[in-house]
């Protein structure tokens, strides 16, 4: 502080908006990397969920093995005894496939819910990072995960209250509260599930859980919100049907 007047890296440090932080934030190669990872990755994932594609069975089967090869990793990678590695591997390869199972139930039950869930978790992944980058202030878990931020978490939500008031217009022909609380819902789940990932990953003194996603880490970095709420979907699927809320 000079003069009464704090650098940019003291206010980018307090959160605050200025030129500097943004480009920090956004003009870095790392971003870029997200951003056509991101595009590649959800627009493949995407594309065969709106064709509805015959072979979205196989797809699903294979992310999902995907997901188990980086677990599989992950655990064995560790520096745990062979007791606490093999209940980890059980545990963590239940979730991650209840998860999947939960998202495809979902979509069997219904394209445009599943296609909906996916923006749902995307808008709050796009809207906690953006919000979270430019606003920044205290954080939500400083000795989970350092980087998350309360403004991110509430612009997440904002998002994705925003998105689903807009596919519960488009599906519904007006607003349909239990829709829109069913997925805002979804996506606080979603950053909870975000926050768990951490905290496992932390656990296991890992930053990504593998290389396969550039500037993203690995499957089970991206996958994390929709697997959390997939566990969820699975539960709620055996229980309801999914009729009782969705009426579809």
């Amino acid at each position: 502080m000079k003069n009464g007047k704090k650098s940019p890296k003291e206010l980018y440090a307090e959160g605050s908006i200025n030129k500097e932080a943004l480009t920090k934030a956004f003009l870095t190669p790392n971003f870029f990397r997200r951003v056509v990872t991101a595009l590649l990755f959800g627009g493949l994932t995407l594309w065969m969920l709106v064709i509805e594609s015959p072979f979205i069975g196989y797809f699903m089967t294979v992310l999902c093995a995907i997901l188990l090869i980086e677990w599989t990793m992950l655990v064995f990678k560790s520096d745990k005894d062979h007791k606490e590695r093999m209940t980890w591997l059980l545990f963590g390869s239940t979730y991650l496939i209840l998860g999947v199972l939960g998202f495809y139930e979902l979509y069997d039950y219904s394209a445009m819910l599943g296609i909906s869930l996916l923006f749902i978790i995307w808008s709050t992944d796009i809207g906690a990072y953006f919000t979270g980058k430019i606003i920044g202030g205290p954080r939500l878990a400083p000795t989970i995960s350092p980087g998350k931020t309360w403004s991110g978490a509430i612009g997440g939500l904002i998002s994705a209250s925003i998105t689903a008031l807009i596919i519960s217009v488009y599906m519904y022909d007006g607003i349909n509260w239990g829709i829109v609380g069913f997925f805002i819902l979804c996506s606080l789940l979603g950053q909870v599930g975000d926050l768990l990932e951490s905290k496992v990953k932390r656990y296991f003194k890992i930053k990504d859980s593998s290389k396969f996603l550039p500037g993203h880490g690995g499957f089970i970095d991206r996958l994390d919100s929709l697997v959390f709420v997939g566990l969820f979907l699975y539960a709620f699927y055996k229980i309801t049907n999914f009729s009782q809320i969705f009426n579809l």
